[in-house]
């Protein structure tokens, strides 16, 4: 075997058995149930950002709208965060606004999610629950999304 074909071999080889592990160590999202549903104190997000405006948040939330400005550029009508907060705390949120919460829940960097939390914009139930059903939450999210549940295992 040449050296550049048994490089190009090991390389195709490696990528393969890390898809594979990967695969078999699917995360999925805990039940809602063990997520807490009461929102974030005020004071903690004034003892981690002293300079956070406590009238952006819930509705306003400045990590949700920072998130949707950015990943939502192309659509034709871009979502507020206030229309992320709508689906969230409603019963039956529409097809746009579980779009929107598909968009926040892949697009959002881990602290972007933990700031949106803190700032109000949900609880992590509300989002587990909208998560769920829709059915869209990646592996890797709903590993780190996990780590907030009441119940550890």
């Amino acid at each position: 075997m040449k050296t550049a074909s048994r490089a190009t071999w090991f390389r195709t080889e490696r990528i393969r058995r890390r898809n594979e592990e990967l695969a078999a160590r699917v995360a999925v999202l805990a039940p809602a149930e063990e997520f807490d549903e009461d929102y974030a104190p005020e004071e903690m997000l004034t003892q981690l950002r002293p300079d956070a405006d406590p009238e952006r948040t819930g509705p306003e939330s400045q990590a949700v709208r920072g998130v949707l400005c950015g990943a939502c550029a192309g659509w034709k009508k871009q979502p507020t965060s206030r229309e992320f907060y709508e689906a969230l705390a409603g019963a039956q949120p529409s097809a746009r606004q579980l779009s929107i919460v598909e968009t926040m829940a892949i697009e959002a960097t881990s602290t972007e999610l933990i700031m949106a939390h803190l700032e109000r914009a949900f609880t992590w139930r509300q989002l587990v629950r909208s998560l769920q059903t829709r059915q869209a939450c990646p592996a890797e999210r709903a590993h780190e999304i996990n780590h907030f549940r009441r119940t550890r295992r």
